[in-house]
């Protein structure tokens, strides 16, 4: 920026020493109409410099251990909630390979290309793409992320896939959704 300063304010013609102008004619005063001011450097101290690095790095950390804590937690614990069919994730989806690491954001990703299934027909493992390479993990070790590959994704408009008949809820689970419903409604 301060060479483009320098550069910009460098006359275009010749200047006479005894010529009665107040400008000379330069980039910046043509670009801006006036010439640009050269800043000084700003001298910032060792200590306060030190501080301002401390606290960048310190909210950094905040923010990247925080999202490890509460975001990936709460998207295992989700997809662990809405999966009907033994928490089978899709072919096209992305997913978290668990790993030995306790820290989540070191685990490695995945692109599902197949699902495994056993005699029975429920779905026991994955094939993953992971750098070019295919991994099997069974389904226990891998975590769907938000992420879905476009061509899988349903079409607007587009009529939904048929389920396939599952058990029959348990009362409790019956009952339950009707109290909360109950609730909602002496709210309005």
């Amino acid at each position: 920026m301060d060479i483009e300063k320098h550069m910009n304010n460098r006359p275009l013609t010749y200047v006479e020493s005894e010529s009665g102008e107040d400008q000379v004619l330069t980039p910046n005063l043509i670009m801006w109409g006036q010439g640009a001011h050269i800043l000084e450097d700003i001298e910032v101290e060792d200590d306060e410099l030190t501080w301002f690095h401390r606290r960048l790095n310190n909210a950094k950390q905040h923010a990247w251990s925080r999202w490890q804590r509460e975001y990936l937690h709460s998207l295992m614990e989700s997809h662990r909630v809405k999966r009907l069919d033994a928490h089978a994730p899709e072919v096209g989806e992305i997913v978290l390979i668990l790993g030995e690491e306790k820290n989540r954001g070191c685990w490695k990703k995945g692109k599902v290309i197949r699902i495994v299934k056993g005699t029975d027909g429920v779905a026991r493992a994955v094939i993953l793409l992971h750098k070019g390479k295919q991994l099997e993990r069974p389904i226990q070790s891998v975590c769907p992320l938000e992420i879905r590959s476009a061509e899988h994704e349903p079409e607007q408009g587009a009529c939904p896939k048929r389920r396939e008949p599952t058990r029959e809820r348990r009362r409790a689970a019956v009952d339950a959704a009707s109290r909360i419903k109950n609730i909602f409604r002496d709210d309005d």
